[in-house]
């Protein structure tokens, strides 16, 4: 996918969670890299991963709660994506909507 990506000129975020992948992606000069799933493994992990890799941005993708952005945010995430936990299933838009003005105003 990422010498599609290339040819397009097109932001690529490979998926990682083990060391191994880490370094294969950062071998192909993927720096930006979407640690999933962030929040099975919290934000210790994220923390042990960043020490041997200090170039990497990772952003934390998976199980992230409203509540856990601006732990994450702390623990060196270069950002953090919601899902399921920000929209619910079937959530009004307004709700959604209130709720992610709710996330942004607590990482200010």
């Amino acid at each position: 996918m990422s010498h599609y990506a290339r040819a397009y000129d097109l932001l690529y975020i490979p998926g990682v969670l083990t060391a191994t992948e880490i370094g294969q992606a950062l071998r192909r000069s993927h720096v930006i890299l979407k640690l999933f799933p962030a929040g099975l493994m919290g934000p210790a992990y994220l923390r042990a991963v960043q020490a041997p890799y200090p170039q990497a941005r990772f952003f934390a993708v998976g199980n992230i709660g409203t509540d856990d952005v601006v732990i994450y945010l702390r623990a060196g995430a270069a950002g953090v994506a919601m899902g399921s936990q920000l929209v619910g299933r079937g959530d009004d838009p307004t709700f959604i909507a209130a709720r992610a003005h709710a996330v942004a105003a607590s990482i200010r």
